[in-house]
């Protein structure tokens, strides 16, 4: 699941949706679909990767399997 690396991210940096809202220009609601996968926006994802000083690799390649799982 990609946004678990946004998540983290934003976690990482101490902000909250309303301060991505604010960092970005674009509503919660808009940030959040992104973010959980239910809209594509290339603009949306570079304003994030800008807001959350990371590149875009870091915060939107999906995670692998092997990573998430451990035994």
């Amino acid at each position: 699941m990609v946004y678990i690396n946004v998540k983290k991210a934003k976690l990482d940096k101490g902000l909250t949706d309303n301060d991505l809202k604010n960092l970005t220009g674009f509503s919660r609601v808009h940030l959040n679909a992104v973010i959980n996968g239910r809209l594509d926006s290339i603009r949306v994802k570079k304003s994030l990767c800008l807001a959350l000083n990371k590149s875009f690799d870091e915060l939107w390649e999906p995670i692998k399997a092997q990573e998430t799982i451990s035994c």
